[in-house]
C-alpha cells in the first residue's frame, strides 16, 4: 500500500489527528554531534595534507576549528555520542608515525571530557 492511500485511509478513519501528522520522528538526541565527529577525522586530513598557514585564510583551517570547537564544546547524552567524540578524539591523536598523543592536544582534553561525560550520564559528579 502506498504512502497516499495510508493517508487517505487514516483521513477517512479519523485516525490521522493533528497529534499524529504534527509529531516528526524523534531525533537521536546526539545526532549532531555523531555526524560532527564522523566528519571529523577527513577535516585533520585535509588540514595535515595542507601545507598552507593555519590561519583564517585556509578553507580548511576555518573548517577544521569549527568542528574542534562544535565538538569542544558538545556534551554528549548517549554511549554513541560518547563513542564518537572518542573516535574523533582518537584522529586528532594520530601522529604521523601511526602513534597517538594525547598530552597537551585537543585528543587529551577531550578524553578528559569523556571522562567527566560517563560520570555525568551514569549520574555521578562531572
Amino acid at each position: 500500500m502506498n504512502r497516499r492511500i495510508m493517508l487517505g485511509a487514516a483521513l477517512l478513519t479519523g485516525t490521522a489527528g493533528s497529534a499524529a501528522l504534527a509529531s516528526p520522528v524523534p531525533l537521536h538526541p546526539d545526532a549532531a554531534l555523531i555526524a560532527l565527529c564522523q566528519a571529523h577525522p577527513a577535516l585533520v586530513d585535509a588540514l595535515n595534507s595542507d601545507d598552507r598557514d593555519c590561519d583564517d585564510s585556509n578553507p580548511h583551517w576555518v573548517a577544521y576549528e569549527a568542528s574542534r570547537k562544535a565538538i569542544s564544546a558538545a556534551r554528549p547524552q548517549t554511549l554513541a555520542g560518547m563513542r564518537a567524540k572518542a573516535l574523533a578524539a582518537k584522529a586528532e591523536a594520530l601522529m604521523p608515525d601511526g602513534s597517538e598523543s594525547y598530552d597537551g592536544t585537543t585528543a587529551g582534553v577531550w578524553a578528559s571530557d569523556l571522562l567527566h561525560d560517563v560520570l555525568r550520564a551514569t549520574g555521578g559528579a562531572a
